[in-house]
């Protein structure tokens, strides 16, 4: 149930060709000094066992003679290998010399790999770059170049504390001694997601999580396609954080059942993104007539996670 929410409803990715999946473990060219694609000991991907569904009482994976495989609500049968066994994450330090204030952590959407989507078609790296903010930015590979917003072990409870620690110490390890591992497992941390990242931010949520305290806000570029009580619920708990979702004609309709039960809970909703974004503010911009597959770089603005991201008040630099 959990992973074939809104299913129907998300657009239909641009096709991937083949050549472009790098396979896990090998780490290529990311155009960034800055940034780096690695192994990760704790990674949303493989999964732990065969976990049941949350939701339902179904396992992830069934088995054939082609070995394990997920039922997909758009994808179909997807095999473990190679589309739920990549333990990788695009890391990305913060400025020389800049002690960071804050974490950011990017989930793509579906058909999607971190060096093709993220990296090239989306320039989620040039655009953290562009926008000055004093920041390092962790993404983790997901379902492979698949139909699927499985959000893989971030479901799991407590497995957000245990993934942004295990991120921290790598930054840490390729910082050449001024960063420390626990400096940025004690940063505040703002979630992106695109499109069908939406669950894996969804599942970080939770009260239950000791990162739940740090985190300062959420972006959801065209990606409210199901969960909104969770968000809602998680920003009447949260007055203090902010929250943009941005939608084209996709995502309009839920990002339309958000805003009233915003306003129901007496929470101010702004429809344009202000020049400063403060805690609390809450903002649902809307961009009706950008293309979904083109949204993290032509949406209300072209380099829309730029725009976001540069408006971010992090208070003064330490």
């Amino acid at each position: 149930m959990l992973f074939a929410l809104c299913a129907a409803s998300l657009p239909m990715p641009a096709a991937i060709a083949g050549n472009n999946v790098v396979p896990p473990g090998r780490t290529s060219v990311t155009g960034s000094r800055r940034a780096e694609l690695v192994d990760l000991h704790v990674s949303a991907f493989p999964l732990v066992g065969n976990p049941v569904i949350p939701g339902t009482t179904e396992p992830f994976f069934q088995t054939d003679e082609g070995g394990r495989f997920h039922l997909a609500p758009r994808g179909g049968k997807l095999y473990e290998h190679p589309t739920y066994d990549d333990p990788r994450t695009l890391l990305v330090l913060p400025p020389a010399k800049a002690k960071p204030q804050a974490l950011v952590v990017f989930f793509h959407g579906n058909l999607a790999t971190l060096e093709h989507d993220v990296v090239g078609r989306q320039r989620v790296v040039a655009q953290f770059e562009r926008s000055g903010l004093n920041a390092a930015l962790v993404a983790p590979q997901l379902a492979v170049n698949a139909l699927d917003s499985s959000p893989g072990r971030f479901y799991e409870q407590g497995f957000l504390d245990d993934y942004l620690a295990a991120a921290g110490v790598a930054l840490a390890e390729r910082s050449q001694g001024r960063l420390t591992a626990a400096e940025l497992d004690a940063l505040p941390v703002i979630f992106v997601a695109y499109s069908g990242g939406y669950l894996a931010t969804a599942y970080s949520l939770p009260a239950q999580s000791r990162t739940q305290r740090r985190i300062l806000g959420v972006v959801l570029l065209d990606a409210l396609f199901g969960e909104e009580p969770k968000f809602a619920d998680w920003l009447r708990e949260r007055p203090d954080a902010f929250f943009v979702s941005a939608y084209s004609a996709s995502s309009a309709a839920l990002n339309g059942k958000l805003a009233d039960e915003l306003g129901r809970s007496g929470v101010t909703v702004l429809r344009t993104l202000p020049g400063r974004l403060k805690p609390g503010d809450v903002v649902l911009q809307a961009a009706l007539t950008a293309v979904h597959n083109d949204f993290v770089t032509a949406a209300w603005t072209r380099d829309p996670l730029a725009a976001v991201l540069k408006r971010v008040d992090l208070g003064p630099e330490r």
